[in-house]
């Protein structure tokens, strides 16, 4: 057994330990502060969500898609939303609601009632569980893909509808 290789892989192991702790500090933020991490958006079922944000009172943003023509983009735009740092800041302003208007009646009725005719689209409503009111809108939402006016859209919709509704 090689009696310098022990004390020399010990040394070469505190080393990184030190290192590696030193690195993470560094990551925390300039004297101690917290690591800065972004909220998932945790999307639920329309008739759920919408129940959920009017009771919260809080925006509501509902992303409709048919499962027969656009299932695939609607989870390319969710996931969009969900890694854009705009959208982050607002997360838990809002409830998200994700909805199949071909196999969920409630998706549907609201799609008729706001009359969306092209999906995926993105909606942002009013927290009121007597009218259907419509803050923002992106049509065909796949013009999310890297549009900051989409994602400012969406975001000033929460912001409004957020400061509204908590004043009351």
């Amino acid at each position: 057994m090689n009696t310098i290789a022990g004390p020399l892989i010990q040394r070469w192991g505190a080393r990184t330990v030190i290192v590696g702790v030193w690195a993470l500090a560094m990551l925390a933020g300039p004297f101690g502060g917290g690591v800065a991490t972004a909220e998932p958006i945790q999307w639920a079922d329309v008739g759920t969500c919408y129940e959920r944000g009017v009771h919260e009172q809080k925006p509501i943003v509902l992303l409709l898609y048919d499962k027969v023509t656009g299932r695939v983009d609607a989870d390319v735009i969710a996931t969009r939303l969900s890694l854009s740092p705009r959208i982050q800041a607002v997360v838990s302003k809002a409830s998200w609601c994700f909805g199949d208007v071909s196999s969920d009646l409630i998706s549907l009725n609201i799609s008729k009632a706001l009359q969306i005719k092209y999906y995926p689209s993105v909606s942002v409503l009013a927290p009121d569980g007597e009218m259907l009111d419509e803050t923002a809108r992106i049509r065909m939402a796949a013009r999310i893909d890297g549009s900051e006016a989409a994602e400012e859209s969406i975001v000033q919709g929460i912001e409004r509808l957020a400061a509204k509704y908590r004043g009351q």
